[in-house]
């Protein structure tokens, strides 16, 4: 759309989230990856702190919040703000991202 009164642009520093039951190569291009995810999000980073939304599924595998700490901790980040939305409801919690 040439004419608007909306623009929407990328922002550094946003991520789309992916989470998958099964080990895999995170460096695969998102077109090539195969597995199925069991749930999506969107992570907003900024300074150290991650603010996350869960949109659909569910994480309930320690070792992928291990995974999913350990990809926060890479970017800097030491806490989380973490909101699901479910059932018409917004389930939110802060964790703290160790070292």
């Amino acid at each position: 759309m040439a004419l608007s009164k909306v623009r929407l642009d990328p922002v550094e520093g946003v991520f789309s989230l992916r989470c998958y039951k099964d080990v895999g190569n995170s460096f695969v291009p998102l077109g090539k990856e195969g597995r199925e995810y069991c749930a999506v999000g969107t992570i907003t980073i900024a300074g150290d702190t991650a603010i996350g939304t869960a949109l659909n599924g569910d994480i309930d595998d320690p070792q992928l919040w291990a995974d999913f700490d350990a990809e926060l901790r890479e970017k800097g980040v030491t806490t989380l703000h973490w909101k699901r939305h479910k059932r018409g409801q917004v389930i939110s919690k802060v964790r703290r991202i160790k070292p």
